[in-house]
């Protein structure tokens, strides 16, 4: 599921919006997405809605779009709602 995806997305730099809501990814999903960020910086916009996610990883999650977002004038983003 999640890892694979997350996998997938380390290598492939021509996605730039991901819409996981109200998908079951759960903690470890969350982590492996959260590694995805820190090496492809095209994802700028994102929307993970009804997920259950320790706070600790949604702040990380948070922080590391952001910073993506920073980068791309036109960027969006879709902050994640516990």
């Amino acid at each position: 599921g999640a890892k694979a995806m997350a996998e997938a997305l380390k290598t492939n730099h021509s996605v730039n919006t991901l819409y996981l809501s109200w998908n079951k990814i759960g903690n470890q999903g969350a982590k492996a997405l959260a590694e995805v960020f820190k090496v492809n910086r095209n994802i700028t916009t994102l929307g993970l809605r009804d997920f259950t996610i320790s706070g600790d990883i949604s702040k990380t999650i948070n922080q590391l779009v952001q910073a993506n977002r920073a980068r791309v004038k036109d960027g969006s983003f879709e902050p994640i709602e516990m």
